[in-house]
This record gives C-alpha cells, structure tokens and sequence, in this order.
C-alpha cells in the first residue's frame, strides 16, 4: 500500500498514472481495515436487514346485486346554450337501480334539435357525449333524453337556448385561434367500455307509458237511422221471399209482419261506458246508449190525433276484458278481447188481430207496433295505442252479438276513434260508430199458421264523449 512519507516517490508519478493507481487500488482500499493508515475511509460494518413481513390482504367484499335501471341522471353543463352551431355542452349519463346504485345499461341518446357527438360509455352504466345545438332556428329549447334499450326507462333534461352568438362573434374567434372552437372534453374516467355512434333524432324522445286502470264516460251519439222490415211468403218456400204486392192490401192480407221502410236523424240519444282493470291484464267492463229518433211518418195517437213516429233503441252490456300488451317500450299498444251479455230490444209493426165481424161487414185489423226485447252473447276484439306522451289514444274496436233468443248473429258493430288525455285524469272521446242488425223473427199468425219476416236496421253515428281515466 502507499505509505504517507513516500511523498518523493509520489511526486514522479504524472497526473495519468495517479489516476491509473487510484481506479486499480481504490475498491481494495475501500474494503481494507486494521493496517495502520489507508487511502479514503472505510465504512462501519452494515447489520443485513431484516425480512419483511409477509403481506396481509383484506378479505374482498362480494358484489353487491344490482336492480335493473330504475332511473337514468342526466347532467348537463352548461346548462344554457347559444343557438350558434358551435358552442357545445358536455352530457354526462348515470343509470341507477331503484336504490341508487349505479347498474349496466344500453344508453342513447336522443334530441329534438342539434347533434349529439362523441357518445360513448365510460363504465357501467356511465356514458357521456357532446351536444352541438343548431344554428339560427325558433326553437327556444332543446330536450334530450336517454333511453336504456334494455329496460325501456328514459329521462328527459331540458336545455334553454338564449340565442345566436352572431357571425362576427364567431368570425373574431376564427380570426384569433385559427381554428373553429372545440368543446371542453368533460371531467371523466377513462373510457373502459365499447365507443358507440352518435344517436340523433328529429322527434321528442319516447317516453314509456304506463297502462290505465280504468275509464269512464258519458256518450252523445248522433247520425244516421234506417229502418225496413218485411214479411215472408212460406207458402213459396222456406227462404224468406217476399209476397206480391196484392197479397200486402191491408185489407185482406193474412200477413202478420207489416212491409215497412224508414229513416231518420238519431238525435235525443246518449250513452255511457266505462271499464276496470283491477290486474294489469283482466278487467271488466260495462254500458248502455239509448238511441232516439224520429220519422217522417204519422201515426194516430190515442187521443185521435197524429205525430210523427219515433222510438227509442236500447242496447245493455256487461263483458270480461283482456289486456294483452303487445308492445310497452316507448308508446303502449294493447290488444283488448271482450266476451259478455247484451240485452237489446226490437220494434216490430204488424198487424193487430182482426176484430169481430159484424152487421155492417168483416172485422177489420189495424197496423201497430210492439217492443221485443233480444238477449245475447257479445264478444269482439279491440286494439288501442297510448302514445309515449300519453295525451293521444287512438282505437278501434268489432264487436258481434249472438242472440239466444232468435238465434244467429244478429248485430254487428264497428268503432274508431281517439281519446285525447288533456291531463292524466280526463278523457275526451271522439269516433265513429257503425251498427247493423239483422234479424229473422217469427210471428203467429191470424189463421194459427206461424208467420215469418225480417228486420235490417243500420246506425251511422259521429260519438263524443267526456269523463274520467284513472
């Protein structure tokens, strides 16, 4: 080793041979202890460190059941827009289960003005996406709403438009960056699911529609009513063939059913209607309409005088309703089957029996008229379509009854309409009503020989309604 009173020695040696001997003997020297004195210093002996201990993990909680989406959050910043074309605002989507959680969901997004830009899901159940509004429209506002394609809930934010920034505004901006303003990227995680297209829509966003539980209303038909009745000739066949002319004298026929023809305007008349829905799917439903009229025709009263002639047409129902959903996400559309009873009654004119003869020559018959009433089954079939607003309802409806009292079908009637929901708890009602009846009666006749004839009725009738929908 080089000792310190070799300083002679030392001195001869050139810078480079100093630096030759230092690289060669300082790592021996570092190391080196106990032999008097040494070049640089040497460290004290290190204790080894001690092993670690082991790692402990704490116990992962299970995953917490989620519901399906119950609500959807929209955020929008800034929550007021120029209707420049080029201002945007970030959208920021949380869908949530009944208790707050946030649960997977397949969002879109929908406006009624606009473009929606750069959607895309930033976890589960996160999505953002970028509103670029229009442009110098009149709308004061643009509504967006998220739909989840999956459970069919939506949310709806509205976001005001306080007006164009102006073309110098927006040629300023140009002008000082060189390029076209971009919107600010919102605050988020990053992007961990898929990235999915830009959804834009020109209609308002679907809402779901709940089902109804119920109606009821009062009717006012009025229209159109025609009338005809004719006997049969059984001695021709047993089809219904009318007789001659000159065996309908009144004077001499042995015909009871009188041939008669008539129509009229149906005024005086009203109505009402209303059904249950207890369960989502069963219901039971119930009316009546009481169609008056009024002809032409004069008839003798019983004070001797005359007016014309006019009636009053009843029809009662009580039936079972089905519900059957046929689409739920967005508007409602229902298919409503019906079966029940229905009670109606008939006016039929015939001749009176004969009086008796007398001195003065052969009894004679008068025309009349009487009331039958008909009892049957009724079932149809309905189909009706809740708009996602709620506010418009159309329908339309067939039904046909089938009397056990005469047999056959004898009534079939037809019905569209639209029921308007002003607020949720009041209906409007306006449509169409077709009614024919056709009914095949007999009779007994003057003679003891029953006699057999036929009635055709039909109703055209415009029906407005008011009541209540709960």
């Amino acid at each position: 080793m080089i000792r310190a009173h070799d300083r002679d020695r030392r001195r001869t040696l050139g810078p480079l041979a100093l630096a030759a001997l230092g690289a060669l003997f300082l790592p021996a020297a570092a190391h080196a202890q106990g032999e008097g004195g040494v070049w640089g210093t040497v460290d004290a002996p290190q204790a080894p460190p001690a092993p670690s201990a082991p790692a402990v993990l704490a116990p992962v909680p299970p995953p917490v059941p989620s519901g399906p989406v119950a609500r959807i959050d929209v955020t929008i910043m800034p929550e007021s827009l120029p209707a420049d074309g080029l201002t945007a605002a970030n959208v920021l989507l949380h869908a949530r289960d009944a208790e707050g959680r946030i649960v997977p969901a397949d969002l879109r997004l929908l406006v009624t003005a606009g473009e929606v830009r750069n959607s895309s899901a930033l976890g589960v159940g996160t999505w953002a996406a970028v509103l670029v509004p229009p442009q110098g429209v009149a709308a004061t506002s643009i509504t967006v709403t998220a739909v989840d394609l999956i459970s069919g809930t939506s949310a709806s934010r509205s976001v005001p438009l306080t007006g164009s920034a102006g073309p110098s505004t927006v040629r300023a901006a140009v002008a000082e960056t060189g390029a076209e303003p971009r919107p600010v990227a919102a605050s988020a995680p990053p992007v961990v699911g898929p990235t999915t297209a830009a959804v834009t829509a020109a209609a308002p966003a679907p809402k779901v529609s709940p089902p109804r539980h119920g109606r009821v209303q009062l009717l006012y038909p009025i229209g159109h009513y025609s009338y005809r009745s004719a006997p049969c000739d059984v001695a021709v066949s047993t089809d219904c063939v009318a007789p001659s002319p000159d065996d309908l004298d009144a004077a001499s026929t042995e015909y009871t059913l009188l041939s008669t023809g008539s129509a009229a305007v149906v005024a005086r008349s009203i109505g009402f209607d209303g059904e249950a829905f207890p369960v989502e799917y069963v219901g039971i439903g119930g009316g009546f309409t009481v169609t008056g009229y009024t002809t032409e025709t004069e008839v003798t009263t019983t004070d001797g005088g005359t007016e014309p002639f006019g009636d009053d047409l009843w029809n009662v129902y009580v039936e079972a309703l089905g519900r059957i959903p046929l689409r739920a996400g967005g508007g409602r559309l229902d298919l409503v089957p019906r079966l029940g009873y229905h009670a109606q009654d008939v006016l039929v004119f015939r001749y009176s029996a004969p009086t008796a003869d007398t001195t003065e020559g052969p009894g004679t018959r008068t025309a009349t008229f009487e009331n039958y009433w008909l009892h049957g089954l009724r079932f149809g079939l309905g189909l009706r379509y809740l708009v996602p607003s709620g506010f418009v309802e159309p329908h339309v409806g067939y039904d046909a009854t089938a009397s056990f009292t005469v047999g056959g079908l004898t009534n079939h009637h037809v019905r569209a309409g639209v029921a308007f929901h002003p607020e949720e708890w009041l209906l409007i009602d306006a449509g169409y009503d077709f009614l024919s009846r056709d009914i095949a009666l007999e009779l007994g006749g003057d003679t003891g020989a029953p006699q057999r004839g036929e009635i055709s009725e039909r109703t055209h009738a415009f029906v407005v309604g008011a009541g209540l929908a709960f």
